[in-house]
């Protein structure tokens, strides 16, 4: 089991910092997200160099339907491949002017059923994950299944965070498990106002901003417990600004969730 750095997160601080960091930190691999800048072989070399593994790529679809999306994700895929991914993921955001969720589900839906056969063809795993956000396409394990109806080997990549948003993310985790490539381990506060412009507003009406795992309102404990007791074997991401925490406490942090796998957790979603 590897636990990733997902290179978003380093707030566009060059690549070679991520690989640095990851080593730092305590990390076993790195997902990135887009290249960076850098063509896919280099991010490969640098990687594989300092000892690290290349977990999932991610790369987005900026204003999806618009534009020529379906050559960005042809691109995109030649370069997951390129890179080494072990798999790839792209993100079915909210699609501007699109309030309706069912909507916005069936326009991700026909795109990833062109999009995904590509992404087969180059023998890659490919996923979408719960997105947060008050009109996101995909939240709980539901609306996965409807993407997956429609494309029987479609992945997910699931992040307990985006899930909490939307329904119990412990008993999402134990319907998911079977679909499960990815998990991204995130952590939310939240509040009725905004505190800051990067909060995100979710279903339940409340403002979401991310903070380092077992900090926040996301039963973090719980989740990892559940991946342990599961038999879960693949990736985990850990998903928060990098920048934001002293890197002694961002060991400190992963060395307790690396202790934490295989120890059983109590949990009670009323509590």
């Amino acid at each position: 089991m590897n636990f990733s750095l997902l290179s978003c997160c380093m707030c566009g601080k060059p690549p070679e910092i991520a690989v640095l960091t990851a080593k730092e930190i305590g990390f076993t691999a790195i997902d990135w997200v887009t290249l960076c800048g850098k063509t896919p072989e280099y991010l490969r070399k640098i990687t594989l160099d300092a000892g690290l593994e290349i977990g999932t790529y991610t790369f987005v679809l900026k204003d999806f339907p618009n534009g020529n999306w379906l050559d960005t994700a042809k691109r995109e895929i030649d370069n997951a491949a390129a890179l080494g991914a072990s798999a790839v993921m792209l993100p079915t955001s909210e699609i501007a002017g699109i309030t309706d969720r069912t909507q916005a589900r069936r326009e991700w839906i026909t795109a990833l059923s062109e999009i995904v056969p590509m992404a087969n063809r180059s023998n890659l795993v490919f996923t979408i994950e719960n997105y947060a956000g008050i009109c996101s396409p995909c939240i709980t394990f539901d609306d996965f299944m409807e993407f997956r109806k429609a494309v029987p080997s479609l992945g997910l990549t699931f992040d307990c965070g985006n899930a909490f948003t939307g329904e119990d993310p412990v008993a999402s985790l134990q319907k998911s498990i079977p679909y499960m490539r990815n998990v991204h381990i995130k952590d939310w506060t939240a509040s009725a106002i905004p505190q800051s412009a990067g909060n995100c507003r979710m279903p339940d009406g409340q403002y979401y901003d991310m903070v380092l795992p077992m900090s926040g309102i996301v039963p973090v404990r719980e989740i990892i417990a559940g991946l342990a007791r599961l038999g879960y074997r693949k990736n985990i991401v850990l998903e928060y600004l990098y920048n934001d925490y002293p890197i002694p406490v961002q060991r400190r942090m992963l060395a307790e969730l690396k202790n934490m796998i295989g120890r059983p957790v109590n949990y009670d979603p009323e509590r």
